[in-house]
């Protein structure tokens, strides 16, 4: 969903909104995919960056969710692909915004990778999170397969941008690569069906 549907990288713009300094996660990141610190002193950084602020309940952090726009052509193109697709969104943001969004697209079934923990009086306290993100999602894809019998790898399209979309892109036969506002995967454009650089062009490939 990160900079398909919305133009925002969710974990830093939540930062952000939150009150904390995107910088600052964005260093405990770095450093985690470098291997210079583990998950777990990780993880512990981040949600320490973020209830520092006093506004890690699910009731600020789905207020600030609701908030963000999503790209102009977003609830367009959807519109036009329910009339002949079934949708799902599958993303390696929060479940909490995951949630939002399809509330939003009015999408009943979506897939986040990160799964946000509260505590009894809805507070953050704990969030579990997949490093091998285009694996996760191929776990999501599997299940879908599960729940809906009737799809299966050739009449089942993806729509994607980056990474985190690899084995869903060698899984499926037909992938959409989205190239605007994203740095460049080759493999996954190899792997591609096709490429556009705006949501809107899929009316015109569907």
């Amino acid at each position: 969903m990160d900079k398909t549907i919305s133009g925002d990288v969710s974990w830093l713009r939540l930062t952000s909104d939150l009150g904390a300094d995107p910088d600052v996660h964005g260093t405990i990141f770095n450093a985690f995919l470098a291997n210079n610190i583990d998950y777990p002193t990780a993880k512990k950084q981040l949600l320490d960056l973020w209830t520092s602020t006093g506004n890690a309940s699910k009731e600020f952090m789905r207020q600030v969710f609701y908030s963000w726009q999503l790209k102009s052509d977003a609830k367009e193109i959807v519109e036009y692909l329910r009339a002949g697709y079934a949708l799902c969104l599958m993303s390696g943001s929060m479940d909490l915004y995951v949630q939002t969004v399809a509330d939003k697209l009015t999408i009943a079934d979506w897939y986040a990778n990160t799964e946000l923990i509260w505590d009894n009086q809805d507070n953050l306290i704990d969030l579990n999170y997949f490093r091998n993100q285009s694996a996760r999602k191929l776990v999501h894809l599997k299940d879908y397969f599960t729940k809906y019998p009737q799809f299966n790898a050739s009449n089942t399209l993806i729509v994607g941008d980056g990474d985190s979309d690899l084995e869903l892109f060698r899984t499926l036969k037909y992938g959409i690569v989205v190239t605007k506002d994203r740095q460049h995967y080759p493999e996954l454009e190899s792997l591609a069906y096709a490429s556009i650089t705006e949501l809107s062009e899929l009316a015109n490939l569907l």
